[in-house]
Parts: C-alpha cells; structure tokens; sequence
C-alpha cells in the first residue's frame, strides 16, 4: 500500500491511512452450471488481501477502502479534526465563532483554538506528525 494513494477509514474516517496487511486468503469461485442447476463448477482461484485500520483496528479489503483524490484533502481532515478537538475542550458560551477581530483582541478561548490548530500544523510541517505532538 505504500505506493497508493492516501485511504480513508470506512469506520472511523481516519485520514492518515495507516493500514497494515493482516493476511492474503485464496478464494474459490465458483460458475453456475446450467445444465445442472444445482451444481456450481469450481472455476479459479482469486486471491484477497486483507488490511487493519491502525486506528479502530477493523479488517478491510482494498477494495472497500476509500480512496482520496490528493493530500490536500488529507490535510483538510486533519485540520477539521484538531478544530473540533480544540473546540471541544472550551465551552461555546466562552467564545464567539463568528467574531471578527485582529489576533490581539481575541479571548483567551480563541487564542487556545489558534494556537492548538497552529501548534499541529507546525508539527505536521517539521515532519513530527499534528496527532504525535505534546500537548
């Protein structure tokens, strides 16, 4: 999988794709004879690989693993993540998401957004990873 393109997570929507392979099955397949109806002729072999989310620990085929389209995408989930992280640890009495003000003017409420958001995308930049930093 390292040569695909970033995956989506069918049951917990994480971004990173972080998959790891769990197993390779064979599978038979079998053809419908019509003349005997009730006979099924084992036609081929197909192999499935089988890969685990990381992160909720599920088993997926490839195939029912979303694909993205590009990294900003990924970049975009993981910036709509840490916001509503950040948003979820203060209440929404103490800030007002549709303030207009300079940085200098925002409450300490909205400062702690800004910077919990900046803080990820700063670690996310250096190569440490937004979902790794200290916090």
């Amino acid at each position: 999988m390292a040569n695909r393109k970033p995956v989506l997570c069918p049951n917990c929507k994480h971004p990173e794709g972080l998959f790891e392979k769990v197993e390779v099955q064979d599978i038979l397949d079998y053809k419908y004879n019509a003349q005997f109806p009730d006979i099924f002729e084992p036609v081929y072999y197909r192999r499935r690989t089988l890969w685990k989310c990381r992160n909720c620990k599920k088993e997926f085929d490839i195939t029912q693993l979303v694909e993205l389209t590009t990294e900003v995408e990924v970049l975009a989930m993981k910036l709509h993540k840490w916001y509503l992280e950040a948003t979820e640890l203060i209440t929404p009495e103490s800030y007002n998401p549709k303030a207009k003000k300079e940085y200098g003017e925002l409450t300490e409420s909205q400062r702690f957004i800004d910077l919990y958001i900046a803080e990820k995308i700063l670690n996310e930049i250096k190569g440490k990873g937004g979902d790794n930093c200290e916090e």
